[in-house]
């Protein structure tokens, strides 16, 4: 097998992505999301729990990014300095992390964004709730501040036995009934 990647986006619409899609199927090439995080032991070891049932039926999805520190060093997090903060930055790995465990979205049942500068220091929040087409809810919170530690990364995903956090890409906690 063999990658190419590209330089600007295949697709920048969902008509734009479907059609990519339908063109790959035909010609019989793999299309695939290349997002890293698919492929971390973490990330693995979870989907593997699902696969196997331990956690029942997935209901829920609760994931946070939590970004915390000194503005210098986070630049590029800044809405009002480059267009993107951390809805662009972080939202698209969330969104597909969302994706990869509930499947395609239904709904978007409520979203905020605010970016505001507060007594010097720059805070970037957005917050959702999605219903996947499988009937899954999931909620998501992405922050950037400055004066806050950093909370990391925590993917929760709450089913009918039980569930499975992935806590900050390094660690992996299943709880079945209660154990």
């Amino acid at each position: 097998g063999f990658a190419i990647e590209l330089e600007k986006p295949m697709a920048l619409t969902h008509p734009d992505a479907s059609e990519v899609a339908r063109i790959a199927r035909e010609a019989g090439v793999k299309l695939m999301v290349g997002m890293t995080t698919h492929y971390r032991p973490e990330m693995v070891l979870a989907k593997q729990f699902v696969r196997q049932g331990l956690i029942g039926e997935i209901m829920t999805i609760h994931e946070e990014i939590v970004i915390g520190l000194p503005r210098e060093a986070l630049m590029g997090y800044v809405a009002e300095e480059n267009g993107g903060g951390v809805l662009l930055e972080n939202g698209i790995h969330m969104l597909d992390h969302l994706l990869f465990f509930g499947g395609p979205i239904a709904k978007v049942e409520s979203a905020f964004r605010d970016s505001r500068f507060l007594g010097g220091f720059h805070e970037d929040l957005a917050m959702f709730q999605a219903i996947h087409n499988s009937g899954v809810v999931s909620q998501g919170h992405l922050l950037w501040m400055p004066y806050k530690e950093a909370g990391g990364f925590s993917l929760t995903l709450y089913g009918t036995k039980g569930c499975v956090e992935v806590r900050g890409l390094d660690s992996v906690r299943l709880n079945v009934g209660g154990i």
